[in-house]
């Protein structure tokens, strides 16, 4: 036989919370389903990007941390992948997310012997030891997170039409940095310099000796 007992009503309101914590932790299982993170990994895996990441388990990790971030008051933007992090697992952001596009960054700097002895060799040039093909160069944001990197490639040599005597080294580079940056310090081997988008967005830099 069945006996039922009613229940001391102090303890009607934990049966009653149990419920209710059940309920709020099935539907936290619902918000982090494995079919978002299916989706999720798709799109980043169509568009080539999944291997950023070590694994499946990183890139799902990275993805929510995405909105977490947004949901804590960071600018709702970034590039693709944050995208695809956005529409899979905070989609309610998705209508308000702005892609952040790349941009080249393109120019020239020229040294003369006032910056190292210029061997040239064939149609090449190099500067001492501090200017070469080897010499790094790269652009990141005001936070130091590196946007590309690169060497300076082949220098090119020339001489003045007013000073045929000595020549000069000419290098060329081009590099891919990110929209909506507070700021951008483009790197030349030790030296580096500090621009806004504005002036580097559409613009041929001209560095060195113009």
């Amino acid at each position: 036989m069945v006996v039922l007992r009613k229940v001391p009503k102090k303890f009607a309101w934990f049966a009653v919370g149990g419920v209710v914590l059940a309920g709020a932790f099935a539907l936290a299982i619902a918000m982090n389903s494995p079919s978002q993170d299916s989706v999720y990994l798709k799109n980043i895996t169509d568009a080539g990007l999944a291997a950023d990441f070590a694994s499946e388990e990183e890139a799902v990790s990275w993805g929510r941390n995405v909105c977490w971030k947004i949901k804590s008051g960071e600018p709702n933007q970034g590039q693709q992948a944050e995208s695809f992090a956005v529409e899979a697992f905070c989609s309610e952001l998705a209508d308000d997310f702005k892609l952040l596009k790349k941009f080249s960054v393109l120019g020239k700097v020229t040294y003369d012997e006032s910056d190292g002895y210029i061997s040239v060799s064939g149609e090449s040039c190099s500067v001492g030891y501090s200017f070469t093909s080897e010499t790094p160069i790269s652009i990141s944001n005001g936070d130091g997170e590196l946007l590309d990197e690169g060497n300076l490639g082949k220098g090119e040599w020339f001489v003045s039409e007013y000073d045929t005597q000595e020549p000069y080294c000419l290098f060329r580079f081009s590099l891919k940095a990110i929209e909506g940056q507070s700021k951008y310090i483009l790197r030349i081997g030790t030296s580096s310099l500090a621009y806004t988008e504005a002036e580097l967005k559409g613009k041929y830099l001209t560095l060195g000796i113009n």
